[in-house]
């Protein structure tokens, strides 16, 4: 039996080859986009997307539960946050039902927070039970 082999290219016909490659039009879903981005679906509106808490949102809701904004580190604030995280990641899951990754880092936080609130209410009772009546947590 014969081998079949192609046609045998020297340097100058790859460079050649290349150029007519990178000079062909790009598919009109690539345009848009950038690297890693979903097909068919423009930078700008990915552009548009938010940071979950930004730094502003940060210290105004430590300085709200927690003391001052510097004391990032008070069980009160880090309560306080998380449960703010958890608010936007259920509005999320709300419009985007079979996000299941999602799902689960919102369980991971949800421990978190229950252990969290676990030690408050073993070392400061009355501190635990306004920090809930504060946040809305239970009924």
């Amino acid at each position: 039996m014969d081998k079949l082999e192609g046609p045998k290219l020297n340097q100058k016909s790859l460079i050649s080859l290349l150029i007519w490659l990178l000079a062909l039009p790009l598919p009109p879903q690539i345009i848009g986009c950038k690297i890693g981005c979903p097909e068919g679906i423009p930078s700008e509106k990915l552009k548009n997307k938010q940071m979950p808490l930004t730094k502003e949102k940060k210290s105004t809701v430590i300085a709200q539960y927690g003391g001052k904004e510097s004391n990032t580190g008070s069980i009160e604030g880090q309560i306080a946050l998380l449960t703010e995280r958890m608010n936007q990641i259920a509005s999320h899951l709300q419009t985007n039902k079979k996000d299941f990754s999602t799902h689960r880092g919102l369980m991971q936080l949800v421990g978190k927070r229950k252990r969290l609130l676990n030690y408050l209410q073993k070392h400061d009772l009355t501190g635990y039970r306004q920090l809930i009546e504060k946040l809305g947590i239970r009924k």
